[in-house]
């Protein structure tokens, strides 16, 4: 048997090749996603609220408990309804299932982020063929902000993925 030589293959299979490079991309990845970047507040908050609502239902942070008085709680349950829920109760849902851990909760957001970037893909593809679709994962992967946000406990990434998914639904 003759083995074609790898830039015959990839040549022959380019999406096949890109679907590779990316997916060893996000996999090199995932070892270090409890150790950078380091914890922010925002986090601990995103968490905090998290875990409540998969402990009590409520959409509360319980690290404000102390420090907001009982009358004005509910102004922190009104905060809630500025666009966070989803992702939140998503959140919740995701620790019950794989744990409590910084590395478990940021591997939701890496997870989100790899899908934008395969999504990335789908969106650029349809308008300019599979080399826009390349560039457009390729720039989107290669972006540090992008980066930071798929290895923290924030919405960035679920937002991402959300807008490129509207997007490849109006373009239909």
């Amino acid at each position: 048997l003759m083995f074609p030589s790898v830039r015959h293959w990839i040549s022959l299979n380019p999406g096949a090749a890109f679907a590779l490079a990316l997916l060893l991309y996000t996999a090199s990845q995932v070892p270090g996603l409890a150790d950078t970047p380091p914890v922010g507040g925002d986090e601990a908050w995103v968490a905090g609220v998290g875990r409540a609502w998969r402990m009590d239902g409520r959409l509360r942070n319980p690290m404000l408990d102390q420090i907001w008085p009982e009358p004005l709680a509910v102004l922190q349950d009104a905060q809630m309804c500025n666009g966070w829920i989803g992702y939140i109760t998503g959140l919740g849902a995701w620790t019950r299932i794989v744990g409590e851990d910084l590395w478990s909760q940021r591997l939701s957001s890496w997870l989100l982020g790899s899908a934008a970037i395969g999504l990335a893909y789908v969106v650029a593809a349809r308008f300019g063929g599979p080399a826009a679709g390349r560039w457009a994962a390729a720039l989107l992967a290669t972006r540090s902000l992008f980066w930071a946000s798929s290895r923290m406990v924030r919405p960035d990434t679920a937002m991402a993925l959300l807008f490129l998914a509207t997007f490849a639904l109006w373009l239909r």
